[in-house]
């Protein structure tokens, strides 16, 4: 196609083509198939979105040819009817041309493949192949270690990049990626997707070549994702790595808010997702004399100043989380802080609340009893405290009569689960479960999580809580014969935990607070995204007896790799800083903690053993973040959740579109059950299939959404991948009808 063309040529032009598949693969196809040429055979290079190519049904448009006909033919004369009538240029027209391909991903997924690959050969357009040469055009962004590798090892890279990977992206990811992670020169692109894997993988492996291949792969195959910051930063000279921060303010005077102002700014201007600390700042008073104003009036200004960074960020807004004791004084102002109860003054758009919450308070809900506030200046050292002890010193602080006030403990729940249902605020987090499974308690008492809820670490005053976190796509983990491959997730894990702790190296940490934390722990955050797609995938139920198997199993295959791995990092690196006297120096791992039974897939006594004997280079391995930025770039569901819907919708600049869950369509194919009308009774019914009668009842258990499980087999479930987490976990309960007494009722 020449570059440029009056539209009235190009709409002439597509309506002799055979099919739009041409126009979109023809120049680009891989070469590893005889039929390249032929026009019938182009169905095989249309992905399923999340697994492998050989795992794949071979259903797809083209495998209908009436289906393929209506199609081709609705896609030409849309384009057709579309074009401008003046003059196109070639790449304005592949940026239509996707564009409208992507307004059929309605009709089936695939084709949000088909307009990726359009959108992929304009972006092929304007960036040279070549990267050791883009690498050393643009040395001025990269770290100097990264350059000296390249040129170094310039043919070796240069051969390993795999350009025809990114004609498996889906427009919307090729689009994010575009928009917030590829490089740019103003508004110029400058960067091709396998160029930031590979960026990436050298900035982590400078000392191996070997090993930065490893990773290229895994990234470009999507098998792994790391967090965003990673993508962003990887090889750059701009070494913000780290994706979580656990941030405890001086809380003792009011002239130390400054100090605080200072760092959360750091913080935030390193693009990190903050949780606070806040159990040690007083209650709000009305006239101070000097002293502290309190807890709400220094939370307004720690809102404004997230305001802030976030119009200055270049990736993504500044906010936080924000943990306080339930029994806190100002607890039930902070519950209400994002609902329309809350005062003008105290009304926080980028501050999360989220309660810290101690069993007590759980046992006296049920009971009906009375619950007492305080002022943490008035019960000093409450906040060091959980279990038996917190409940004796919260008790003689009671009997003391130093309490701000009561209220009714099923009042204040009933007050937290309305605030709830209207905000989705506050977080809830179990402080005497957090404690009593603490990796660091040789640290001290944890406080806080992040802004996520995943992250759970000791911090102070003097220390941030840090951690860097990658996610395995497990889809990719699904074998030809429908079974899952284990033994290459285990493998891959031990690969991942080695990389992130090279970041943990090689990161720029914001503060001095930050660095001393990071060096000291070296935490980790490995989890997973995509397991309803394993799910879907395999066609089985996501609360059923296998699934529940599926999903121990994963996530201890995981948990004896980051062992295993840091185990043999420590053995000739050495431990992390606070190894002495933690619970892994005594022989206490997390499924010790938690007194689980393993599988017995892996020999965890021998580990244990090796353990003992060598150490660990990292006190905390495994947590589950949300991905939800990731698994849309990488095509897997977001995390641990199951399907809020079977039907998703997408913007793009030339409407909204639904597009129906891949999963789905193949099951409905491979039954021969996919038809037009199928599609419109999916759609018509938001994504569910339980009243659909020609679906049968076995695939309706299969896709139920999150809504229509059983909220809790989900936490069951929860509990079940707990022993294999270090961490905690980010869940999400799904609740049809969320009314004050059903949100209630739980704990009554």
């Amino acid at each position: 196609m020449p570059e440029s063309n009056p539209a009235s040529s190009i709409r002439q032009d597509l309506t002799s083509m055979p099919g739009l598949y041409v126009l979109a693969f023809y120049p680009h196809f891989p070469t590893t198939h005889a039929s390249d040429t032929n026009l019938s055979s182009t169905r095989t290079y249309i992905p399923a979105n999340n697994v492998p190519c050989n795992t794949r049904s071979p259903t797809s448009p083209a495998s209908h040819p009436n289906l393929l006909s209506t199609r081709t033919n609705r896609l030409v004369n849309t384009v057709s009817g579309r074009l401008p009538s003046d003059t196109i240029g070639a790449e304005a027209f592949l940026i239509f041309l996707a564009e409208i391909v992507s307004s059929f991903s309605s009709h089936h997924p695939d084709y949000s493949i088909l307009a990726g690959r359009v959108y992929v050969t304009y972006h092929h357009k304007r960036v040279p192949k070549l990267f050791s040469a883009w690498v050393l055009e643009h040395a001025d962004v990269f770290l100097d270690g990264v350059v000296h590798f390249v040129r170094q090892h310039a043919e070796v890279l240069d051969a390993a990049i795999i350009h025809r990977r990114d004609f498996e992206f889906t427009y919307r990811a090729m689009q994010m990626f575009e928009r917030s992670y590829l490089l740019k020169s103003g508004r110029e692109l400058v960067e091709r997707l396998q160029f930031m894997f590979m960026r990436v993988a050298v900035g982590i492996h400078l000392d191996s070549v070997d090993a930065v291949l490893a990773i290229y792969d895994l990234l470009s195959t999507r098998k792994i994702s790391f967090a965003s910051p990673v993508l962003w930063n990887g090889g750059l000279a701009n070494r913000h790595f780290a994706s979580c921060y656990i941030f405890t303010p001086s809380a003792s005077k009011a002239g130390d808010a400054t100090g605080n102002f200072t760092s959360l700014s750091a913080l935030w201007a390193a693009d990190g997702g903050i949780g606070i600390q806040a159990g040690d700042v007083p209650a709000t008073r009305s006239a101070t004399n000097g002293d502290h104003p309190g807890l709400l009036p220094l939370l307004r200004v720690y809102d404004s100043l997230a305001a802030f960074w976030s119009r200055s960020s270049r990736h993504r807004s500044s906010s936080a989380s924000v943990y306080l004791p339930v029994w806190h004084a100002d607890v039930k102002r902070f519950v209400l802080s994002r609902t329309n109860r809350a005062s003008s003054l105290f009304r926080f758009k980028h501050l999360f609340p989220a309660l810290w919450v101690p069993n007590l308070f759980m046992r006296r809900v049920e009971a009906d009893q009375t619950w007492s506030l305080f002022d943490p200046l008035l019960v000093p050292g409450l906040t060091e405290l959980y279990g038996t002890a917190f409940e004796t010193a919260y008790e003689a602080y009671e009997q003391d009569g130093v309490a701000s006030g009561t209220i009714s403990a099923r009042m204040l729940w009933e007050i937290i689960s309305e605030a709830t249902r209207e905000s989705g605020t506050p977080f809830l987090m179990y402080a005497d479960t957090v404690n009593a499974k603490n990796n660091q308690m040789n640290l001290g008492v944890i406080k806080a999580s992040n802004l996520c809820t995943e992250i759970v670490q000791y911090s102070s005053p003097i220390e941030t809580a840090v951690c860097t976190l990658a996610s395995l796509c497990l889809p990719r983990y699904i074998k030809p014969g429908g079974t899952f491959d284990y033994d290459e997730l285990h493998r891959v894990t031990k690969l991942v935990v080695r990389a992130l702790d090279r970041l943990v190296e090689l990161t720029e940490y914001p503060t001095v607070d930050a660095a001393v934390a990071a060096f000291r722990t070296r935490s980790l955050g490995v989890g997973v995204q995509g397991l309803a797609d394993v799910f879907a995938f395999l066609e089985v139920p996501f609360t059923s007896d296998t699934a529940r198997t599926l999903n121990r199993r994963i996530f201890e295959a995981i948990y004896h790799a980051g062992l295993q791995c840091s185990c043999e990092l420590a053995g000739t690196l050495g431990s992390h800083d606070s190894w002495f006297e933690s619970p892994a120096q005594q022989g206490v791992l997390q499924i010790d903690m938690w007194e689980a039974d393993t599988t017995g897939s892996y020999d965890f006594d021998l580990l244990r053993a090796q353990i003992k004997h060598s150490g660990l280079r990292n006190s905390m391995i495994t947590a589950q973040m949300p991905t939800a930025s990731t698994a849309q770039l990488f095509g897997n569901s977001e995390g641990i959740d199951p399907y809020i819907s079977n039907v998703v919708q997408y913007r793009v600049l030339s409407g909204n579109f639904n597009e129906i869950s891949r999963p789905l369509i193949n099951s409905l194919q491979k039954r021969g059950l996919w038809s037009e009308q199928m599609r419109n009774d999916i759609l018509a019914c938001r994504g569910s299939v339980q009243t659909i009668p020609n679906i049968p009842d076995v695939l309706k258990e299969v896709f139920k959404t999150a809504f229509e499980l059983d909220p809790r087999l989900l936490i069951d479930m929860t509990a079940e991948r707990g022993p294999f987490i270090d961490q905690s976990q980010l869940f999400t309960l799904f609740i049809a009808s969320p009314s004050p007494s059903v949100l209630v009722s739980p704990c009554v």
